[in-house]
């Protein structure tokens, strides 16, 4: 799972041995040649203290080992559209959202972004928000809100992420 980081952590190894067997890895590391989404390779093992599995341990000792690739999966990212409000005839929103003539804002406001990784230079920029109430002429809604539906996330780094999008609602108040 992508963390922005080459190095991995015992409890982040698999070792398989003979047979299929699998074993873990009480404490120790390993450095990969890359921290992005894909394929990897790694590079090196340091202070490996090799654990049970389905295998036993005991019965193995690392010795000129073969560093195989790796894939690094995805982190999940939501991003979610704010609840939102606006006033008839308007077609910029309480959050500084301007909507176009199609219905559609693009971006830095508007919405939350929850799972980036810290430590790295991933950044969501800009999002496209889109619903019926951002146009100009959508009618009061009285209770019954519009959809605001977030997507087209654009940024450093999001390659590396599995974006999930959540709808936020909008509320056209009369002018």
């Amino acid at each position: 799972l992508y963390d922005g980081n080459t190095s991995v952590s015992a409890s982040g190894l698999v070792i398989v041995g003979i047979a299929g067997q699998t074993l873990s890895a009480n404490s120790g590391s390993a450095i990969l040649s890359n921290p992005n989404v894909g394929a990897a390779t790694l590079q090196s093992l340091s202070s490996l203290v090799l654990a049970n599995g389905s295998g036993s341990a005991s019965n193995y000792t690392i010795v000129n080992p073969v560093f195989g690739a790796v894939t690094i999966t995805p982190a999940p990212l939501t991003i979610t559209a704010n609840n939102d409000s606006k006033f008839y005839g308007s077609t910029t929103t309480n959050n500084n959202a301007s909507y176009n003539a199609l219905g559609a804002a693009s971006g830095s406001t508007g919405y939350s972004v929850t799972g980036l990784i810290s430590g790295t230079a991933d950044a969501v920029s800009t999002v496209t928000l889109s619903g019926a109430g951002g146009l100009v002429g959508a009618a009061v809604n009285g209770g019954s809100a519009y959809a605001i539906t977030p997507s087209n996330a654009s940024g450093s780094g999001l390659s590396n992420y599995n974006i999930s999008y959540v709808d936020g609602s909008m509320t056209v108040n009369p002018a």
